[in-house]
C-alpha cells in the first residue's frame, strides 16, 4: 500500500513492533492455524511477511481529524498486545477481533494475554459508546448495544 499510495500507517506502539516480526505477526504459523481451524478443509498459501514500522504510533489513545471526521483510536490489549478500537464520529466502531458475533474473544494465540484482557482490554471495551454501528475484524457489521456488551461480560 505504501508503494502505491501516499499514506501514513498509524497503529499502537505494540502493533508497530509486532508487524515487524514474523513471530509476533503470526504469519510464520498462519497457514497451519487456518488449516487446523478449518479441520483440514482450507488449503491456502499464506507466506510469512513483515512490514515496516508504523509512521505514527501511540500508547493509549490517538485523536485525529481527517476530512472533517473525528477519529479516535484507543488501545484495547488482550487479544494481541497491539489491539485497538477505532471510533469514527462517535457513530462507527471498528472493533478488530473483539465483538465477533457468536465468538468469544480469543486470548490464547501468541501475544494474547487473558490477564491483560481482563484488566485493560475489558476496561476499554466497557467505555465504548452504545448503540454504535460496529465492523468487527471478521464477519458482517452489527449494532453494538449494552446487551451485546453484557454477552461479553462487560457490565
Amino acid at each position: 500500500m505504501r508503494k502505491n499510495y501516499d499514506l501514513k500507517v498509524l497503529c499502537s506502539a505494540a502493533c508497530s513492533q509486532g508487524i515487524q516480526s514474523t513471530t509476533l505477526n503470526m504469519t510464520r504459523i498462519m497457514e497451519t492455524y487456518l488449516y487446523f481451524k478449518s479441520q483440514g478443509e482450507l488449503h491456502v498459501s499464506y507466506p510469512p511477511f513483515i512490514c515496516q514500522a508504523a509512521d505514527i504510533v501511540f500508547d493509549d489513545i490517538y485523536l485525529a481529524t481527517w476530512r472533517n471526521h473525528a477519529i479516535f483510536c484507543i488501545a484495547a490489549p488482550g487479544h494481541t498486545p497491539g489491539s485497538i478500537c477505532i471510533i469514527i464520529d462517535e457513530k462507527i466502531l471498528f472493533s478488530g477481533d473483539y465483538f465477533i458475533p457468536g465468538e468469544e474473544v480469543i486470548t490464547r494465540l501468541p501475544g494474547g494475554d487473558e490477564a491483560v484482557y481482563e484488566q485493560q482490554g475489558k476496561a476499554t471495551l466497557r467505555c465504548l459508546p452504545t448503540p454504535i454501528l460496529t465492523y468487527p475484524g471478521h464477519g458482517g457489521h452489527f449494532i453494538l448495544t449494552q446487551e451485546v456488551k453484557k454477552e461479553y461480560g462487560l457490565y
